[in-house]
C-alpha cells in the first residue's frame, strides 16, 4: 500500500522528529507500506509542486482527519471509540475536529492516534459527531472568553489513599492542566503526597489539607 500524509512540519526544532506525521510514517513503514509526507517546511518538500495524488492508495486528507499522539493509557481507554473520547474531552478534540470540518466544508473523518509508548497506531472514526452542535459550543466558548468573567468550572475532589478517604481535597485531573488553577484556587498547594511512603512521592495539588496533616 502506498500512503500519503498531509501535514506541515513542526515549528519547535527540538521535537520536530516527534511530529505526528513522522511517527505515523514510521508506523506505516514498519508494517511494510510505502509512506510519504507532504506539507510546508519539510526539507524534502517543494510546496509549489503538488504530489502525484493519483499514485497513492490512501491519502489522509479526503475527509478531515486529525492526528494525535497519546499515552499508553489514553490510547487504550480514552481513544477507544468516539463515545469514550467525547465523554471525557477536556482538551476539546471533538470540537477541534468539528471546527476544521466546518471551516473546510468537508465531512469530519476521525482521529489517527499514535501510541507514544510503543509507536502503534489506530484510526478512531468520528461516527456520531454532530458538527453543527460542536461548532455552537465553540461559539459559546468564544462569547464566554470575550465576556472576561472568571468562573470556576470544576469542583475539588476528595483525596483517597489505598481506597480510603484522607479528609483532604485535591484538584480534579481536568483542572491540573489549567494555567489558571492558582487564580481559581488561592490556597492551592502542590506538594509530595502527604501519605505516600514512596522514596519520591508523586506531586499532588491540594486544595485543602486536614488540620492533623499540616506540617
Amino acid at each position: 500500500m502506498k500512503v500519503l500524509l498531509l501535514q506541515d512540519a513542526g515549528v519547535h526544532e527540538k521535537n520536530k522528529h516527534l511530529r505526528e506525521c513522522i511517527t505515523l510514517q514510521k508506523g506505516f513503514r514498519n508494517i511494510g507500506s510505502h509512506c510519504d509526507i507532504w506539507g510546508r517546511d519539510h526539507s524534502h518538500c517543494d510546496i509549489n509542486i503538488l504530489p502525484d495524488f493519483d499514485s497513492y492508495d490512501l491519502i489522509i486528507d479526503e475527509s478531515v482527519d486529525d492526528i494525535k499522539s497519546a499515552s499508553d493509557w489514553s490510547y487504550r481507554n480514552k481513544f477507544e471509540s468516539f463515545d469514550t473520547l467525547s465523554a471525557d474531552d477536556a482538551f476539546g478534540y471533538v470540537g477541534q475536529l468539528a471546527g476544521y470540518a466546518k471551516a473546510l466544508g468537508k465531512k469530519a473523518g476521525g482521529w489517527w492516534v499514535v501510541n507514544k509508548a510503543n509507536g502503534s497506531f489506530k484510526y478512531v472514526p468520528a461516527e456520531n459527531i454532530d458538527v453543527d452542535k460542536e461548532v455552537k459550543k465553540l461559539e459559546e466558548n468564544v462569547k464566554t472568553v470575550k465576556s472576561n468573567v472568571f468562573k470556576r468550572c470544576y469542583e475539588s475532589e476528595e483525596e483517597t489513599f489505598r481506597g480510603k478517604p484522607t479528609g483532604n481535597r485535591v484538584l480534579s485531573k481536568t483542572c491540573s492542566f489549567c494555567r489558571y488553577k492558582h487564580s481559581c484556587w488561592e490556597n492551592l498547594q502542590e506538594l509530595p503526597s502527604l501519605l505516600s511512603k514512596a522514596k519520591e512521592p508523586k506531586i499532588v495539588s491540594y486544595v485543602s489539607i486536614r488540620k492533623e496533616q499540616v506540617a
